[in-house]
């Protein structure tokens, strides 16, 4: 049966129309696509260029500094005497604040611990278990502060170069920062499984030392065998603005040509540990461990600190009475 004219030419008139606007709606898109993406390179084109620009800065200022570093250093060098020099590096060793930081050697580490039904010490922590399910464990823990233990070697009392290294007219006193240990309570959360163990605390300062807080979170995993362990472990250790100034800045009293003042403030440390035994009775086993601790940007940053990262590591045997 033949279709009549006048359907198909409505049927035209829909087509036609439509296949127009679709044509133009695809050529609209395609426009509309070219030009985000010319804003995109464009875009990506400036942040490039800030960040050369700001890298080149950074390095620039770097240089800057180790060029006075090092003519202050040069200098110093060019003044020793020809005569005994032994005791003027010595003496200029030990008041240089570049240079008079030092490792802290441990010969003897001891590891205290005892656990009872609810309350257990643990090498300085006191604790109250208030919660012992298989999900998981929660204690009250009192504690001191560990930031202290750096300053337990700061015994230089004057310096005749400044921070830049350039050499001072008259010697400059360096008051060593005088910090003291902070007690702490807080609640610690512990928890663990096949997939590993994982705590989760919270302290704050009851002493009045600092008047901060912290939070520590740390993830631990162990691999046993038939008489070793090894548990490698991340830790991420947030403190507040109040403690990290506290052992970190540098005080208008304490500020001198050699050390100037500085206000911290919160940050986050993030630590790498691995820790290793091996048991050769049920009492007596070899134990490795090895720590690097970053610290925050705040305290790496304070007239303090000479190196930002912190390692310690530790070998020998333990004994479990």
């Amino acid at each position: 049966m033949p279709v009549p004219r006048r359907v198909l030419l409505y049927w035209l008139l829909l087509l036609l129309p439509t296949l127009a606007a679709g044509g133009g709606a695809l050529w609209l898109l395609q426009r509309e696509q070219a030009r985000i993406d010319a804003q995109a390179s464009a875009a990506s084109t400036a942040r490039r260029t800030a960040i050369e620009a700001r890298a080149r800065l950074i390095v620039e200022n770097i240089e800057l500094f180790m060029g006075d570093v090092q003519n202050g250093l040069s200098e110093s060098l060019r003044a020793v005497p020809k005569e005994e020099p032994d005791g003027y590096l010595d003496d200029w060793e030990r008041s240089n604040p570049l240079i008079q930081s030092r490792d802290i050697p441990v010969a003897v580490d001891l590891d205290i611990a005892w656990f009872g039904k609810r309350f257990f010490f643990d090498n300085g922590d006191l604790g109250l278990t208030f919660m012992n399910r298989p999900a998981g464990t929660a204690s009250f823990v009192v504690r001191a502060n560990s930031d202290r233990v750096f300053f337990s070697r700061t015994s230089t009392r004057f310096v005749s170069v400044s921070v830049t290294g350039a050499p001072l007219a008259t010697p400059a006193p360096l008051k060593p920062p005088k910090r003291r240990y902070a007690i702490e309570t807080g609640v610690e959360y512990l928890v663990d499984g096949r997939w590993g163990r994982m705590s989760l605390a919270g302290f704050q300062d009851v002493s009045s030392v600092h008047n901060g807080f912290g939070a520590d979170l740390e993830y631990g995993y162990a691999i046993q065998g038939r008489r070793w362990t090894l548990e490698p472990s991340i830790l991420l250790r947030y403190k507040s603005g109040e403690l990290n100034d506290y052992y970190w800045g540098v005080r208008a009293g304490e500020a001198s040509a050699a050390l100037p003042a500085y206000d911290a403030g919160d940050g986050l440390n993030w630590q790498l540990g691995v820790r290793s035994s091996y048991y050769f009775s049920r009492r007596l086993r070899f134990v490795a461990t090895f720590n690097h601790e970053r610290l925050n940007a705040d305290a790496a940053h304070s007239p303090l600190v000479e190196q930002r990262a912190v390692r310690a590591y530790f070998g020998g045997f333990a004994y479990s009475f």
